[in-house]
C-alpha cells in the first residue's frame, strides 16, 4: 500500500517549516548577540575618546608647565 501523495507533501511541508523556524530562532539569537556586542563596543568606544579627550587635556598642560619651567631656566 503506497502513501497517498497528500501526505507526502504534509509531511515535507511540516519538515521544511520546522527547518525553516529553527533556522530563523537560530539568526534571531546570532542577531540579538551581534546587537548587545555593537551596544557594548559603541559604550567602550565613547569610554576611549573620553579618556583620549582627557589625555590631550593633561598633556597640553604639562606641556604648558614645562615651558614655563624652561622660561623660568632661562632655556626657552
Amino acid at each position: 500500500m503506497s502513501i497517498p501523495p497528500t501526505v507526502e507533501r504534509a509531511s515535507f511541508k511540516d519538515a521544511s517549516a520546522e527547518i525553516l523556524h529553527a533556522g530563523l530562532t537560530q539568526m534571531r539569537e546570532k542577531n540579538e548577540e551581534l546587537f548587545l556586542r555593537v551596544v557594548h563596543l559603541e559604550a567602550q568606544n565613547k569610554r576611549m575618546k573620553e579618556q583620549l579627550k582627557l589625555l590631550v587635556e593633561v598633556e597640553g598642560e604639562v606641556a604648558k608647565r614645562a615651558q614655563k619651567a624652561l622660561e623660568m631656566e632661562g632655556l626657552a
